[in-house]
């Protein structure tokens, strides 16, 4: 409903409505609003309008375009809610100023007419006054020649500006900053003040003529006037009819005066009878009632003429049949739909949609079928796109669409931010991607990037930590270190490194003592020192642990002490034992005989050579890697004490040392000493070491003397690596490399280990393996003849078999070039070995035909196969009780089904490994063909399942008998060595008789 109010308030008896509901009195109509739940209520007027009501019930909106004033408080829309009115939009007060709950109320000062709140500083004073800020109060202004409003512009002659009063021109002085002599002169003015000029040591105003001004100097004024003397002089004062000027020249003159062509004065211009003067003071032709004349045209006459618009000045009646008002100067109103044109003062006729207007384009009413919205006339079909009712048998819009609002009679667009609107600036919703704060904007919801939740049309209902809820539906920072709060200064828990005391995060470095922080409390202190129960601070409690530990290192530095004199005790009592073990002797009272050593130095031997002898035995000949001791003497026949110390030379071949080490001996006296020789191998050693003396004399100085001895070792499996001699290497492989050499008179084969890694680990392997072989005596194992156990040259010797292994002649020789008899008799040999092997409780683990040496190819001989390779073999007394698969450990070819299938084995695996090798040297091909057999673990899956071989024609049935129980599936089940030999027999019986 649009209401059109002509009075602001007017005298209305409204006594008889005091007990009617929903209704409104505006101005002076009153409007029942009983038949509606919602109205919208826009008021067109001139002035601010009255608004009286009594009980409302209805939701009622209302807006005026100038305001309203409800219960003295001035809206520009506003609404009934409840039977409460809201006022939406204040209107700014014309005089006095707000109170908090938005009414206009009287300043408190009586000379202020526009305040800030009713008891707020005054922001008006009243005509002619000034604001005191030091009193808070409106005065009169003193000693101000000419001021405005609320500011002095020039002060009467002797005062200056300071502030916004005028003082004495002495006062001023104290805008001065640097002053000189007595009495004293400004040199230079207060630079903050840009209104002052420093004239003759004076700090003053500048003139109001002035435009430009330096700090002592006026640079330029203002039209009228020139700069003479520092001054601002009028330029009338001395060229008459000047209006525009310069120092010497003249720009403008009055219309009656012309400017001099050298541009120095202004002439006065006296026109002709039928002539003029015009503004610009040249004579123009005189037009009949004209009194002001511009270029030739008329643009004023006199008060009883009007000007036409073209040249004339003619009777106001005749100017234009639409002008409503004509004055001198022209027509200034038009009538009905005609509107002024100001440039030929005529007028024309408005659009045709327009029913009054300003100007072509501004209309200021329109005619039936169009509404007015921004001075232009619009049809009423435009609204079929944003109006959702229109005013019924009228013009405009009544109620818009949502998304849009009125203006006026017009439905504009609401901002993109808004859903819905009431104004412009006024969004009731929010679009779907904006919120709406608590000032009823319509903010970005990505803008509240801090949210802990998702952000609705409501805002934010809950912050992420860090941050607190603020206006309602919006998030702010909390201070420094809260890691949550309440209020921007209220923490309810800290950051790390910060403590919570009361509601503030303070640092823990603030703290006294404090070191470490956990859940916003201090949880760690200095030594000492422990944390409060809250947590706020550090105080000083005995550390248990530390007693503890001093109790303790006492205790230990008790014992320490205790056990450093046991040692020193015991080193004592040590050094006396070992000193009473040392021979000295008086040299008078021995028989032995000595020879002259040195520089009064003799020696006594057992014998001349000082061969090492094992003189428990008794013999010339030492064992290998046995401790030999051998005693001789050392006499001192000087008048000094000597000091003894031996030193030898390091001999991989031996061990050598001596008991004493060093040791000093009197004057004619002599020390029996002990050498200790360990051979390490064997040899036909000759030697020497060193005797280090020092004679404690005047002259004394450090001697030496070299002492040569010998000795001859037995024959032991420990070889010298000196007496092997390497002619060519046979083979190479992981294991190492194999040469056929000398040792002796004998040919034999040198075996050389590489990849020694774990010198400890292996050595005492190697160890083991030699102890072993060296207990071996059989013809049908190939004979050991000692090894080598110098790191770098580690070898094993064995005696040399001419034609290879078995393995060889596989590959060697065809089947055609070996007969059956020599094949069986390889078998027999090899079996006689094993046989050996275990009546001795020894596992091979690694039989096959490269473990087979030939010696011999006439079957007829006693001895052509021997076993060899023991690298792989056991103790059976060692292990025989819990032996299982050991990686590493032999061939998968050969390996027997528990070993494969990595179960307990035992000598049964060898006679497994045994009939693999007999299937292999009969039958003269491999057992697992590479055709069929194309991975190792096929053979592994083969064997473990049970499966056997299958025989050709070279085995007869006694030989597959043979095999087959040697082969068993079951280990139990498998013949024994002795049995094996027994069969080979009758089978090779059959060959040769005589066997």
């Amino acid at each position: 409903m649009k209401v059109k109010v002509d009075a602001i308030k007017q005298s209305l008896n409204v006594k008889s409505a005091e007990n009617e509901e929903n209704v409104i009195v505006i101005g002076n109509q009153k409007y029942d609003l009983s038949l509606t739940e919602f109205i919208e209520i826009e008021m067109e007027s001139d002035k601010q309008v009255d608004l009286d009501n009594f009980t409302i019930t209805k939701n009622v909106f209302l807006v005026a375009a100038n305001g309203f004033e409800y219960n003295n408080t001035s809206c520009k829309s506003g609404y009934f809610q409840n039977g409460i009115f809201i006022c939406q939009n204040h209107l700014p007060c014309s005089d006095g100023g707000k109170t908090t709950d938005g009414r206009c109320a009287e300043c408190q000062d009586v000379n202020c007419v526009m305040c800030d709140g009713d008891n707020g500083n005054c922001m008006k004073c009243k005509d002619n006054l000034t604001y005191n800020t030091k009193s808070n109060t409106c005065e009169e202004y003193t000693n101000c020649l000419s001021f405005t409003e609320d500011k002095c512009l020039r002060c009467v002659d002797g005062f200056v500006f300071k502030g916004n009063n005028c003082v004495d021109i002495t006062e001023g002085n104290g805008n001065c900053q640097i002053k000189v002599g007595v009495p004293s002169e400004c040199r230079m003015c207060d630079l903050t003040n840009i209104t002052l000029i420093n004239t003759n040591g004076v700090c003053s105003v500048v003139h109001s003529n002035v435009v430009v001004h330096s700090l002592s100097n006026v640079v330029e004024c203002k039209d009228g006037f020139f700069v003479q003397n520092n001054i601002c002089n009028d330029c009338t004062t001395n060229n008459e009819g000047s209006l525009l000027c310069s120092f010497k020249t003249t720009e403008k003159c009055d219309k009656t005066y012309y400017v001099r062509e050298d541009g120095s004065v202004c002439v006065k211009n006296e026109c002709s009878d039928g002539t003029n003067n015009e503004e610009n003071g040249k004579c123009a032709p005189q037009i009949d009632n004209c009194i002001k004349y511009v270029n030739g045209m008329c643009v004023e006459c006199s008060s009883k003429y009007s000007y036409d618009g073209n040249v004339s000045c003619v009777e106001p009646s005749t100017v234009d049949v639409n002008c409503g008002m004509a004055t001198p100067s022209g027509c200034i109103r038009c009538d009905g739909n005609t509107f002024l044109n100001i440039s030929t003062h005529k007028c024309e006729v408005c659009n045709s949609s327009c029913e009054s207007c300003l100007d072509l384009t501004k209309c200021l009413s329109c005619v039936d079928g169009y509404f007015l919205s921004d001075h232009i006339c619009k049809s009423n079909d435009e609204l079929n796109d944003t109006c959702a009712r229109k005013v019924p048998n009228g013009n405009g819009c009544l109620v818009c669409k949502v998304g849009y609002y009125k203006k006026g009679a017009d439905c504009a667009q609401c901002d993109v931010e808004c859903g819905e609107c009431l104004t412009e600036n006024s969004c009731i919703k929010c679009n779907a991607t904006n919120y709406k704060t608590s000032n009823g904007d319509c903010f970005p919801r990505s803008a509240i990037s801090t949210c802990a939740v998702e952000v609705t049309e409501s805002g934010c209902s809950t912050c992420k930590d860090g941050y607190y809820t603020v206006n309602g539906n919006e998030c702010q920072k909390c201070v420094e270190g809260c890691a949550k709060c309440s209020e921007s200064t209220r923490c309810t828990s800290c950051d790390d490194t910060y403590v919570l005391k009361s509601t503030s995060c303070v640092s823990y470095n603030t703290i006294t003592k404090c070191t470490k922080t956990k859940d916003s409390k201090c949880s760690s202190c200095t030594f000492w020192y422990s944390p409060s129960d809250d947590g706020t601070f550090c105080s000083k409690t005995a550390v248990w642990w530390v007693i503890l530990l001093i109790v303790v290192i006492i205790i230990l530095i008790t014992v320490l002490f205790i056990v450093l004199v046991l040692f020193v005790m015991v080193k004592v009592i040590k050094h006396k034992r070992d000193t009473s073990k040392i021979t000295l002797f008086k040299l008078e009272h021995t028989n032995m005989k000595f020879v002259e050593m040195a520089d009064g130095l003799i020696i006594h031997t057992k014998n001349e050579e000082f061969l090492i002898t094992d003189d428990d035995l008794d013999e010339n000949e030492i064992d290998v890697n046995k401790q030999i001791k051998n005693l001789f003497s050392i006499g001192n026949t000087t008048n000094h004490k000597v000091k003894i110390q031996f030193t030898s030379k390091t001999n991989e071949k031996y061990y050598i040392s001596f008991d004493p080490h060093i040791i000093t001996i009197p004057p004619n006296y002599g020390c029996e000493f002990s050498l200790f020789l360990t051979p390490l191998c064997n040899s036909n050693m000759e030697s020497s070491f060193v005797i280090n003396y020092f004679i404690f004399a005047n002259d004394s100085k450090t001697c030496i003397h070299q002492m040569d001895f010998k000795y001859i070792t037995k024959i032991s499996t420990r070889l010298d690596p000196d007496s092997l001699i390497e002619e060519k290497q046979l083979g190479e492989g992981s294991f190492g490399v194999v040469f056929k050499g000398k040792l002796g008179g004998n040919t034999v084969a040198i075996k050389k280990m590489k990849n020694v890694t774990n010198a400890k680990d292996q050595m005492a392997e190697f160890e083991k393996e030699v102890s072993m072989l060296d207990k071996f005596r059989c013809d049908y194992i190939v004979h050991f003849y000692g090894a080598v156990f110098f790191p770098n040259k580690i070898c094993m010797v064995t005696e040399f078999a001419e034609f290879g292994s078995v393995c060889d002649m596989l590959k060697n020789k065809d089947a055609k070039d070996v007969d059956m008899k020599l094949r069986i008799k390889m078998c027999l040999d090899a079996t006689k070995g094993v046989s050996y092997l275990h009546k001795n409780g020894i596992l091979h683990r690694d039989i096959k035909p490269d473990n087979v040496l030939l010696f011999s190819l006439n079957p007829n001989d006693v001895v052509n196969g021997k076993l060899t390779d023991f690298g792989s073999s056991r103790n059976i007394n060692m292990m025989m009780t819990n032996m299982t698969f050991t990686k590493g450990i032999g061939t998968p070819i050969y390996m027997a089904p528990e070993v494969l299938n990595k179960e307990k084995y035992k000598m049964p695996c060898d006679i497994y490994s045994l009939a693999i090798s007999f299937f292999e040297i009969i039958g003269w091909a491999e057992p697992f063909p590479k055709k069929r057999f194309k991975h190792p673990w096929e053979i592994a899956d083969f064997v473990g399942k049970g499966n056997h071989l299958t025989y050709d024609e070279n085995f007869g049935i006694e030989t597959q008998e043979m095999i087959n129980s040697m082969w068993d599936i079951k280990p139990k089940k498998r013949i024994l060595c002795d049995e094996i030999v027994k069969r080979l027999k009758t089978i090779f019986s059959k060959f040769h008789k005589n066997v």
